[in-house]
């Protein structure tokens, strides 16, 4: 399974980068390999039966910790 994950990733990657780098479209070059990679390490984690972190838990942190629209505790 995890050998078809990566023959898949290549075949995209074929398709993709050659007309951004004959462009010299470095931006979006880079861009696009970070959503490649983090895609590509999410579905080989859900191959091998990882554990993939609840994206919940980051949107909960971001919007309590960065833009303090928390909720006051309940009264006791």
């Amino acid at each position: 399974m995890v050998i078809m994950i990566v023959v898949v990733f290549i075949f995209l990657g074929l398709g993709d980068f050659p007309k951004l780098i004959s462009t010299k479209k470095w931006k979006e070059i880079i861009v696009l390999s970070l959503l490649y990679v983090g895609v590509f390490v999410l579905a080989i984690m859900q191959a091998t039966r990882g554990s993939i972190p609840s994206p919940m838990k980051a949107i909960h942190y971001v919007i309590d910790n960065y833009l303090k629209l928390s909720f006051p505790p309940p009264p006791e």
